[in-house]
C-alpha cells in the first residue's frame, strides 16, 4: 500500500510538472533585428505565440527611463498586422489591435520599424524594453500583461535610438571640504539648454515634487545656503561640436558640512514647457574631510 502511495505521488509530481513546462512554452518570443545606415534606422522583431500560447493583442515599446525617443520624426513604413492601431510618441510606441484579430497560437508577425533620424545623427542606441499585452487597447492594466523584458527570446538586446542626457562627476573632482567637483554633462540634444538640479533628497522614480518635476530629486530642497556651496555653470549650453558641457561646484573649507550629503541631476526641457523631458541619473557626491 505504501508502495503504491508513493507511485501515486510520483506521477502527481510529474504531471504538475509537465503543467509548468507547458506553461512555460507559452510565453511569446522577441527576435530583435537592428540595422543602422546614414539617415534611418531599421528595426525588426519578431512576435511568435507557440501551441496553447496566449493569443497577443498588443505590442508596448519604452525607452530607458530619464530618456525619450526621437519625435518627431516618428517611425515609418510600420506593418502591423491587419487593421491594428498604432501610436508613436516620445514617451511610448504602441500598436494594439482593438477588434481586430490578435497573434494566435502557432502564429507569428515581424514588425518592422523604419526610423528616420533626421538632421540628428548624435542619436544613441540604447535598451529599450518590450511589452505584450492580451487586452486590444492603447491601454492596459496589469493583469493585461502576458510578457515583457528588454531582450528577445535570442538573446539580443531591444536597442532603437533615443534622446539622452548624460551626466556624471569628473575623475579629476575633489568633494572634499576646500575643493571642487565637477560634473560633466553630455547630450544628444545638442540645441538645447542645460539646467543641473541639486537636491539633499531622493525621490521614487515618476514622483513629482512641488515644482511639478519628476527627475528623481526633490528640486524644492537644494543644500542649504550655509553650507557655503558655489556653483558655477549650472544653466548653460552644450558645446556645439560635441554635445558636452561642465557644471562646477565649488565646496568651502568649512568642517561642519563634512558627511553631508547631496545628489545632482541634469536635465532638458525639450518643448519649453517648464517641465524637464530627459534627465539624468542622480549622482551623489558626499562632502568629506581634505
Amino acid at each position: 500500500m505504501k508502495t503504491r502511495v508513493v507511485f501515486v505521488i510520483v506521477i502527481i509530481i510529474l504531471m504538475a510538472s509537465i503543467e509548468e513546462f507547458a506553461k512555460a512554452q507559452t510565453v511569446s518570443s522577441v527576435t530583435v533585428k537592428v540595422s543602422p545606415d546614414n539617415t534611418t534606422v531599421a528595426c525588426s522583431f519578431t512576435v511568435s505565440v507557440p501551441q496553447g500560447g496566449t493569443t497577443i493583442k498588443d505590442v508596448h515599446i519604452d525607452p530607458p527611463k530619464r530618456m525619450k525617443f526621437d519625435r518627431p520624426p516618428c517611425p515609418v513604413n510600420v506593418n502591423s498586422p491587419s487593421g491594428w492601431g498604432e501610436n508613436f510618441s516620445s514617451e511610448r510606441y504602441s500598436m494594439w489591435s482593438g477588434g481586430h484579430a490578435g497573434i494566435s497560437q502557432n502564429q507569428s508577425h515581424t514588425f518592422e520599424l523604419n526610423l528616420n533620424k533626421g538632421n540628428n545623427d548624435v542619436l544613441d542606441f540604447r535598451q529599450c524594453t518590450w511589452t505584450l499585452t492580451t487586452n486590444g487597447e492603447i491601454k492596459w492594466k496589469t493583469g493585461d500583461v502576458h510578457s515583457t523584458d528588454n531582450v528577445g527570446a535570442d538573446g539580443n538586446n531591444f536597442v532603437l535610438p533615443v534622446k539622452y542626457i548624460n551626466a556624471g562627476v569628473d575623475p579629476g573632482s575633489s568633494s572634499c571640504i576646500g575643493g571642487e567637483v565637477i560634473v560633466d554633462l553630455a547630450t544628444s540634444e545638442i540645441g538645447y539648454a542645460y539646467q543641473v538640479f541639486f537636491s539633499t533628497t531622493l525621490l521614487l522614480p515618476d514622483v513629482q515634487d512641488i515644482n511639478g518635476q519628476a527627475i528623481e530629486i526633490d528640486t524644492a530642497n537644494p543644500p542649504p545656503r550655509n553650507w557655503g556651496l558655489v556653483i558655477r555653470r549650472q544653466r548653460g549650453a552644450f558645446e556645439m561640436d560635441n554635445g558636452t558641457a561642465q557644471c562646477e561646484i565649488l565646496i568651502p573649507y568649512r568642517p561642519e558640512i563634512v558627511g553631508e550629503i547631496f545628489y545632482a541631476v541634469g536635465a532638458i526641457d525639450l518643448d519649453s514647457d517648464g517641465v524637464f523631458d530627459i534627465y539624468t541619473e542622480p549622482e551623489r557626491i558626499e562632502i568629506k574631510n581634505g
